[in-house]
């Protein structure tokens, strides 16, 4: 592919997709504000807690801990979901809006397309990681506290590279469903429940995806989640080379 024609092709991914990433930004953005801005209060209920029931809260136990446990992991779980959400569409959705013949006559592959299409999300992901966990030291200025804009970006670039797998699981449904809502859908209530259920269920928390993604590790105990970003990594590549495969395939 010559440089105009992916330029041309990353800038049509960006128009169709530039509307859904500044509603996720706006989202996150709004999450992780209003979780700081808690803070004061969820402190006079962890004293009132304290003096009751003999329980500290997060909040009680200092902001950092309050922003580790009651912020990164809200904004963990909502972008992994926000992020599969915003990589469905391509080509299966150009063909319901009758607009696939169209794409295809221009001197682009479908694999190229596909792959293109991942490089806008994975880009538009970070973006929404680094704006997310930037707001929380923005934030915090605004209750009396501090929180190191280097830690924030560091938890950001874990989330990241964590959930990569989840940016190409959007790409991937987008391949397999036709539609302009129901694979954002199912791919939403995928990751909540996958996310969601080991946290509740005892026997399997320690296997917990959302752990790993909020860098619980790295914030115990200062270890990378390694395995966790190994695994994700993997799998993104499993992921995109099935997508690579069944598009290839696939009669428009």
């Amino acid at each position: 592919m010559r440089p105009q024609e992916l330029k041309m092709l990353w800038y049509k991914y960006w128009l169709e997709t530039r509307g859904g990433f500044v509603l996720a930004m706006a989202v996150l953005i709004t999450t992780a504000a209003a979780g700081v801005l808690y803070f004061p209060a969820a402190v006079r209920g962890g004293m009132h807690d304290l003096a009751l029931h003999h329980h500290a809260n997060a909040a009680a136990r200092g902001f950092a801990i309050y922003v580790r446990e009651e912020v990164f992991e809200k904004l963990a779980l909502l972008w992994a979901m926000l992020s599969v959400m915003l990589g469905t569409g391509g080509l299966l959705k150009e063909k319901l809006l009758g607009t696939a013949p169209f794409l295809l006559s221009l001197p682009v592959g479908r694999r190229q397309a596909i792959a293109v299409r991942c490089g806008v999300s994975m880009m538009q992901c970070g973006c929404l990681a680094l704006g997310a966990y930037g707001a929380v030291p923005a934030a915090a200025l605004l209750v009396g506290q501090s929180y190191g804009l280097g830690l924030a970006l560091r938890y950001a670039g874990i989330l990241l590279a964590a959930g990569v797998a989840f940016v190409v699981y959007g790409i991937l449904i987008s391949t397999a469903m036709e539609g302009t809502a129901w694979p954002a859908i199912i791919g939403a209530t995928t990751v909540f429940l996958l996310l969601i259920v080991p946290e509740a269920v005892k026997g399997i928390v320690r296997l917990a995806p959302l752990a790993v993604l909020a860098g619980e590790s790295y914030s115990h105990g200062g270890v990378m989640p390694w395995a966790g970003m190994a695994i994700s990594s993997v799998a993104a590549a499993a992921m995109l080379g099935l997508a690579l495969w069944v598009v290839k395939w696939q009669d428009f």
